[in-house]
């Protein structure tokens, strides 16, 4: 039970940094540090939610 409650923590994590950098994108100055940052913050959230794909993939037992 508690790899699910990590993996939803995770998923709620990689969400909140990709939406959140997604949503300041467009509300900070075009070409300030602001914008560059968020955008950072959202790649880091789009990264963290394919990672967590890849591992729980690799993880799941193989039925043959």
């Amino acid at each position: 039970m508690g790899d699910h409650e990590a993996l939803r923590g995770l998923i709620s994590l990689s969400g909140l940094l990709g939406f959140s950098g997604l949503i300041l994108f467009f509300l900070q100055p075009p070409g300030s540090a602001e914008q560059v940052l968020s955008v950072c913050s959202a790649l880091m959230g789009i990264a963290l939610f394919a990672l967590i794909i890849i591992v729980t993939r690799l993880r799941r037992p193989r039925s043959e």
